[in-house]
């Protein structure tokens, strides 16, 4: 009777892990996303395969582990009047080096994969189609055009708490973002982007995105920077690239 609750236990236990990771993997799109956002950059597909690799690598390793447990609480459970213990193990090197070595791997192959989508995300071209300096400010953003030059052009785009300013881009082209703060820190959050990087006083960050559909985005401070943080929000308006047009730039 005790053996059946066990194995009772342990199917219900797999039966509501199976459940979790079918909703978590419902994210309507044919590729399972574990949660995250419908990614709509270029470079936000980057962060999706690494997210993707490691919530695998982790429920493979979680499941082996959990195997173990079970199996250990199964095979070595106590039986009646039972009261010696099963034979201890202890220095038993071959099997230390391997438990030592089988993390390192793992963690080399994450490592690795790490690097390789930083350097794509962060990779930038000689000659973006647009530049925009995006400034952030306790607690609102003010977005700026620039031209090849790295000179203002057109109208620039200013908001608040009450107002959120909106960053109209070209779908379909590579936009430069020159990320810059007038007081603290703050940070430059698009969800939909997978992306977050942070405006610090006097640290000119610089980083291009390729968005790849139309629509208009949310983004946030993703920063804790005074009091009204949580209202420092704005948009992202991405339209067709022939469409697209510098706000009150002169033709």
């Amino acid at each position: 009777m005790p053996h059946r609750r066990w194995q009772t236990r342990a199917l219900r236990g797999a039966g509501w892990l199976l459940a979790s990771l079918a909703l978590a993997a419902c994210t309507g799109t044919n590729e399972p996303r574990y949660g995250m956002p419908a990614p709509a950059t270029v470079q936000a597909h980057q962060t999706l395969y690494l997210w993707q690799g490691v919530f695998v690598t982790s429920l493979v390793i979680g499941l082996i582990v959990w195997g173990l447990i079970f199996w250990s609480i199964i095979r070595y459970r106590k039986r009646g009047n039972e009261t010696s213990l099963p034979k201890q193990t202890q220095y038993h090197i071959p099997l230390e080096i391997t438990y030592t070595i089988i993390p390192l791997i793992i963690v080399s192959v994450i490592f690795f994969f790490v690097v390789r989508a930083e350097n794509i995300i962060d990779s930038t071209k000689a000659t973006p189609a647009v530049w925009v300096r995006v400034e952030g400010f306790q607690w609102g953003w003010r977005f700026t055009y620039l031209n090849p030059q790295g000179q203002a052009e057109g109208t620039p785009i200013v908001g608040d708490m009450q107002n959120q300013p909106v960053l109209t881009l070209p779908a379909d082209e590579t936009v430069r973002l020159s990320l810059v703060s007038d007081d603290v820190i703050h940070s430059f959050y698009v969800p939909a982007f997978l992306f977050k990087r942070d405006l610090i006083p006097k640290v000119n960050n610089v980083v291009e995105i390729y968005i790849n559909k139309t629509g208009t985005f949310q983004g946030h401070c993703a920063e804790f920077c005074g009091l009204d943080h949580a209202f420092m929000n704005f948009l992202v308006k991405a339209v067709p690239k022939d469409q697209f047009t510098v706000p009150g730039a002169t033709t």
